[in-house]
This record gives C-alpha cells, structure tokens and sequence, in this order.
C-alpha cells in the first residue's frame, strides 16, 4: 500500500512538474479533511493503540509502548523467566 502511494505520489508531482497550471485544480484543504489525520493525533494513527489499555497508552512513553504491544503478555521479559525458558547456559 506504502508503494502504490509514493508511486501516486510521485506520478502527481510529474505532471505538475510538466504541467504546472494543473496545482491551480487542487483544493488542499479537502485532501487533508479526506486523509482525515490531524498531526498531533498520535493515538487514532498509531497501530500500537489496539494493543494497549487507555490508561497504559496515557501513562507510558512511545518506546514502553512499543514494546508492550510487541511482546505477549503470556510472555513477560524479566531475567527469570527469560532464563527459565531458554534453560542453562551451554545447552546442558
């Protein structure tokens, strides 16, 4: 999906690059009503939100968040349990 927008992307700035009397027909303020994305909107755009509780979203940091939702709660990364579950050193 990522490519097929920078492809979009790019193509648009070609032809306005060729044909610059074509920027005159865009109305930028209904591109960005239809994206619909306000820049300060970080939990609505942010995938890691369906992860979390609203009170985790609003208590952690980007980053402890990101790694809450990527790790499963039935694992939890102490050393303990990190230790146990990969057993001893050696492979004994």
């Amino acid at each position: 999906m990522r490519r097929r927008m920078k492809v979009a992307e790019y193509v648009t700035a070609l032809y306005e690059f060729h044909f610059p009397w074509l920027t005159e027909f865009r109305d930028m303020e209904s591109e960005f009503d239809y994206v619909g994305q306000e820049a300060g909107d970080e939990s609505k755009s942010d995938p890691v939100h369906g992860f979390l509780s609203a009170d985790e979203w609003e208590t952690l940091t980007t980053i402890e968040r990101n790694q809450r939702a990527g790790r499963p709660a039935a694992y939890p990364c102490d050393s303990k349990s990190l230790n146990h579950a990969l057993g001893p050193p050696g492979g004994a």
